[in-house]
């Protein structure tokens, strides 16, 4: 049987993953890998125990009359789930964060490429990817497909792009 609780997990949950959802607008141009490194790395003391509480409340505070093993098992699986929403969620907070508020400067930024990736997915969608060496610091940057096919055959990447507060580039179209 479904309690308050659960309830309110389960809507904290869904605004979790709308939040992440909606705030990881698609800029033409990112440091979604960096992005992704900062919020793990920063903000693993809150994913990790808000993980742990909602697997727990599912489990173990659910059905009281449950083998051990099997509610052990469960929350093993759901910490992994939570874990993987709550991630998604603070990233999109993250980059929301980094370029809305605080000091955002204009950069341009001439680098030289490393590399250039295009890897297609299984839906048949693609994600391009460029890294790029600039004052000797390697950058890799989430691109939209005009930026692959404007760079596919270069060796200098030239751009205009914004770095926001927390040291994250990106650009909006």
């Amino acid at each position: 049987m479904l309690t308050r609780k659960h309830l309110i997990i389960g809507i904290v949950t869904l605004l979790l993953a709308l939040i992440g959802f909606i705030s990881n607008t698609p800029n033409s141009i990112s440091s979604e890998s960096s992005i992704v490194n900062f919020t793990l790395k920063k903000l693993w003391f809150i994913i990790i125990p808000l993980s742990i509480y909602f697997s727990y409340s599912c489990t173990f505070n659910y059905k009281k009359n449950l083998e051990k093993w099997r509610n052990g098992l469960a929350i093993i699986m759901l910490t992994f789930v939570f874990f993987m929403i709550i991630s998604f969620s603070f990233k999109g907070l993250v980059s929301l964060y980094n370029s809305n508020i605080g000091r955002q400067n204009s950069v341009s930024l001439n680098a030289k490429i490393i590399s250039i990736n295009r890897k297609q997915h299984d839906a048949g969608n693609f994600t391009y990817k460029l890294k790029i060496m600039a004052n000797d610091d390697s950058i890799d940057l989430k691109i939209n497909k005009t930026y692959y096919d404007k760079y596919i055959n270069q060796s200098h990447f030239i751009e205009n792009l914004e770095l926001g507060s927390l040291g994250f580039y990106y650009k909006t179209e």
